[in-house]
């Protein structure tokens, strides 16, 4: 019979791992080097396959039989080895794979922001800023650097930080997650216009948006912020196709709204 793991038992085992994750970010920041034209060709075909296979143990099972063929070459592999393991929530083990593929090709951006994916989840923060702006001054054009930058500042309580970070990413390239993001950081920094026009620029842009009450939420509350509570009540009138009765009533309870 398996024994029950105690709380203490779990606190060791998350700390271990966040310094795995750690020394690993701190291996890769010393290592980064420039991007290099690497042939692709050898993998798109297996990538493909990859892609059509929805079982994530049965893609862990296909992708290990190619190893004798792609492990070890110039990390593609490696990289997507890493994101299966990911799939399959085995963060160890995906943390192994994208640090071999860095060894393997430390000019391939891809598997950094990978392991800064996963540092952000075990709370390495100062690494992950350190990697991130390393790759932003490689890549100066490239909006997930800043993006990544800005989720590790959101997650770690640097809302100012990650405004503008997810500012210099949406400058480069407009996502919905930026505008997601800058409504969820303006709202900490109580920059009500931000969250207003961020959000509600995601929601026109995706239609699924306008059914995310956290979303919707984040809008009537800066509204609000703003003393503009009849703005907020025409805004909820309007969400009356995308969101619940029961949502629409709840917030309008909330926020004392006629």
């Amino acid at each position: 019979m398996k024994k029950r793991m105690t709380l203490s038992r779990v606190g060791t085992l998350r700390r271990l791992r966040g310094i795995a994750v750690l020394f690993a970010l701190l291996w890769v920041a010393a290592t980064f080097g420039v991007e290099k034209d690497i042939d692709q060709q050898k993998v798109l075909a297996y990538v493909e396959k990859l892609s059509e296979i929805k079982s994530p143990q049965q893609a862990l099972d296909y992708w290990r039989s190619l190893q004798p063929e792609l492990g070890g070459t110039d990390g593609r592999y490696e990289y997507w080895l890493g994101k299966i393991y990911q799939d399959l929530q085995q963060n160890e083990a995906a943390l192994q794979a994208f640090n071999q593929s860095v060894k393997l090709d430390p000019g391939n951006r891809w598997p950094y922001l990978k392991i800064a994916e996963l540092g952000i989840q075990q709370g390495a923060y100062e690494a992950v800023e350190s990697l991130m702006n390393k790759l932003i001054n490689a890549y100066p054009d490239w909006y997930l650097a800043p993006l990544t930058l800005a989720q590790s500042y959101y997650a770690s309580g640097r809302y100012d930080d990650a405004v503008k970070a997810v500012t210099t990413s949406l400058k480069i390239e407009l996502t919905l997650e930026g505008y997601v993001l800058l409504s969820k950081a303006a709202l900490e920094t109580k920059d009500y216009l931000t969250v207003v026009q961020a959000g509600v620029t995601a929601q026109e842009s995706d239609p699924q948006l306008q059914k995310d009450p956290e979303l919707s939420e984040r809008i009537v509350q800066a509204l609000v912020g703003m003393e503009r509570r009849d703005k907020a009540a025409v805004y909820l009138d309007g969400q009356k196709s995308a969101l619940p009765a029961e949502t629409i009533r709840a917030l309008r309870d909330k926020y004392a709204l006629k």
